[in-house]
């Protein structure tokens, strides 16, 4: 659980924090369950909502959306990142569920006997499969928060 401090700090990136189910149509939230991720990672989400922003809505709408505080649009499906498991302390990677999701796993990775720990790049990666091409490029446009794996 995310202390007052914590969620200040985060917030600071302009990431809600809210449910795993939130009521407002956020382009990504932070599930107030998480574990504190390193501002790293609170970069690479902060870049990652403008990509979104800008590979989903024509250009007019993007300068609305990022200057919002908290980057939302109504009707959005809200992709919604988690670090850790409440209830398993044991468990530091990264997760993530669509708000729209309705049956199935809460969350993606499931944690079974193939679970591994994935870091923040990895899981929007797996997300990103069908645009992989414009999700490369962004990230190799800004080295300064994806940096090459050695």
């Amino acid at each position: 659980m995310l202390t007052d401090t914590q969620r200040k700090h985060i917030q600071k990136f302009h990431i809600p924090i809210d449910v795993y189910c939130p009521g407002t149509y956020w382009i990504v939230s932070l599930d107030c369950e998480s574990m504190m991720p390193t501002d790293e990672e609170l970069a690479q989400i902060k870049s990652y909502i403008e990509y979104s922003v800008r590979r989903t809505y024509q250009e007019y709408w993007v300068d609305v959306i990022l200057n919002k505080p908290l980057s939302a649009c109504s009707g959005h499906n809200t992709l919604i990142l988690r670090k850790g498991s409440p209830l398993l302390p044991a468990v530091q990677g990264w997760f993530y569920r669509k708000m729209f999701w309705r049956g199935g796993a809460v969350y993606w990775p499931v944690i079974g006997a193939e679970y591994k720990d994935r870091g923040l790049v990895e899981i929007f990666d797996k997300y990103e499969d069908f645009s992989s091409e414009s999700w490369t490029e962004w990230k190799n446009s800004h080295p300064d928060i994806f940096p090459v794996p050695v």
